[in-house]
């Protein structure tokens, strides 16, 4: 018989979502102050996320400005765990300056970009100030190569990196996004029986279950299910049954008999 923890587990877990920067290592011989500049504004981006984010914000040092610097950053986002990752796109960036941390970490990857400025004044603009706010020039290529390799971005953010709720809105939401992944992807469900006969619809495929969220599916029969019943302790069943009450809403029961 397998060995269950029957201990009351935490109702949210916090997800970890890895960050890092792109740019273009051509650039910075050119344009000596450019890459200064770029990284003011990722760490501008960093100090928002850790302030309004429910999640383990885990950046990665340095820029992306090489596939080898890529790939470094693939393999220690990939060693830290990480359930989703921004790709903060700095300035224009070769596809190739990414593609190797969607490769290795094998998670939902967020394109951003995010102008930092909301509007360019062209009577002063220099290359190097349109370079500052390019960072939407390579999303297309980038978002491209993604779906070409099979891992099509999660999502595509686009808009200010000040003052700009709509994409604060939805960096919010990949904080909850990733909780919930991280939630599923370290369980143990259980699944006992079927649905009712002849809804076809409702079949369940526990293969594509463990193979989509990296969960582990126990296949319960009733007798294990009696043992652990009757093993519970008061302790456990009074834990449990708090558990469920913080976790599900119980409505009045109203007029209708059967919901009593």
């Amino acid at each position: 018989m397998q060995s269950w923890d029957l201990q009351p587990h935490p109702s949210k877990k916090r997800g970890r979502i890895g960050v890092f920067a792109c740019g273009h290592n051509l650039y910075w011989p050119q344009f000596p102050a450019l890459k200064e500049k770029l990284t003011g504004h990722y760490t501008r981006f960093l100090e928002d996320l850790r302030s309004r984010l429910d999640a383990d914000i885990i950046s990665v040092s340095g820029m992306c400005d090489t596939p080898e610097a890529a790939c470094a950053a693939g393999r220690e986002l990939a060693g830290k765990d990480v359930d989703a990752v921004f790709c903060y796109i700095a300035t224009y960036t070769p596809s190739a300056n990414v593609l190797p941390v969607a490769q290795i970490t094998r998670c939902p990857m967020i394109l951003l970009s995010l102008q930092p400025s909301a509007a360019m004044d062209y009577t002063v603009a220099t290359t190097e100030l349109q370079l500052e706010n390019d960072c939407i020039t390579s999303l297309p290529e980038i978002a491209g190569v993604l779906k070409r390799a099979g891992l099509p971005a999660a999502d595509i953010i686009v808009g200010t990196l000040d003052n700009d709720d709509r994409a604060r809105q939805r960096t919010e939401a990949w904080a909850g996004l990733s909780s919930a992944l991280r939630a599923l992807r370290t369980s143990r469900i259980g699944l006992l029986g079927h649905v009712y006969e002849g809804m076809l619809d409702m079949n369940s495929d526990p293969t594509v279950f463990d193979a989509v969220f990296g969960m582990h599916t126990v296949h319960l029969e009733t007798g294990e299910l009696k043992a652990r019943i009757h093993g519970a302790s008061t302790a456990e069943i009074k834990a449990r049954k708090a558990e469920i009450g913080r976790l599900f809403h119980f409505p009045e029961q109203g007029s209708d008999p059967v919901a009593g």
